[in-house]
């Protein structure tokens, strides 16, 4: 394919340049994206975005020593019954993101033009890359893309990723008899989130959730999912399914809801109940934007 040759290319340069040094991609980073999918919205009408199934990639190669990157867009599909776009833009500036709790690196470009080599000849405006790779402290091995642009003026795109994973605080409230029985606060849980753009549906399951010192993880699925540009709702409905992960968790599900900014925040809320007790957890989450590597 077009975007492997560029690649080819391009590791054949970084190898002549670094020709003298015994670690010639030292400082030279390969993020290749998994399929995404995407919500389209044509800015010349007034309508809800168009979600985009077929799977976009991206290839970003960062590079330290300059510190320039070069991104190529693969299978971008602006409408239902559209082509698919391959474009590659390169010599573009980079930073790392501040106060996120995951190394990210950053693109941010008010315009950029392409290439023309490998590709279509397409302009981005308002433009926002962002790739995630997490920690050691993170439970969970993951990276991550971030992606929002608008396209010749016209069409604007944000990506997701199939999977999302978040961490951060999670509250579990126990009431029984119209009053606080138990009342925890922890950092351990780790959610993950897994769309099915196709059905416009969502699951969610967790990692580490303990209620009363005892495990609780659940499984959701069939979750109805609504789609805002980088916003998104899930809640639960006829089709919904819980699941105790573990054996010692005897909760029975009443209800679960989630609003969230692709990038920002995740908030969810699950309530559950026992014969003498209702529990309602929340978490207040960062998202990874990332696909879990398990």
């Amino acid at each position: 394919m077009k975007h492997y040759r560029y690649i080819l290319i391009l590791i054949s340069s970084i190898i002549l340049v670094s020709c003298g040094s015994d670690e010639p991609f030292k400082h030279v980073v390969f993020a290749d994206s998994p399929k995404m999918f995407s919500a389209v919205v044509d800015l010349t009408e007034d309508r809800s975005p168009v979600v985009m199934t077929e799977g976009v990639s991206y290839y970003i190669t960062f590079n330290d020593e300059p510190k320039q990157a070069t991104l190529t867009i693969n299978d971008l599909r602006l409408t239902p019954s559209g082509e698919r776009v391959v474009a590659t833009f390169v010599d573009l500036e980079w930073t790392y993101g501040e106060g996120a709790h995951e190394k990210q690196r950053i693109i941010v470009a008010d315009e950029l033009h392409s290439s023309g080599d490998p590709g279509a000849d397409m302009v981005l405006t308002d433009v926002t890359f962002v790739y995630t790779e997490s920690n050691e402290l993170n439970p969970v091995e993951s990276v991550g893309f971030y992606a929002e642009f608008t396209v010749n003026g016209r069409y604007h795109v944000v990506s997701y990723p199939y999977i999302v994973v978040a961490d951060g605080t999670t509250t579990i409230r126990g009431v029984a008899e119209g009053r606080v029985v138990d009342d925890e606060i922890s950092y351990d849980p780790v959610y993950l989130v897994r769309f099915d753009p196709k059905s416009m549906s969502a699951s969610v399951s967790s990692l580490g959730l303990t209620i009363g010192g005892m495990d609780a993880d659940f499984e959701i699925s069939g979750l109805g999912l609504v789609l805002d540009e980088r916003k998104y709702v899930l809640s639960a409905n006829g089709s919904t399914d819980y699941k105790n992960v573990s054996d010692e968790s005897r909760w029975s599900f009443v209800d679960f809801n989630a609003t969230a900014d692709l990038r920002d925040e995740l908030n969810l809320v699950l309530e559950l109940s026992s014969d003498s007790c209702h529990v309602v957890v929340e978490g207040f989450l960062s998202p990874d934007l990332s696909v879990s590597r398990r």
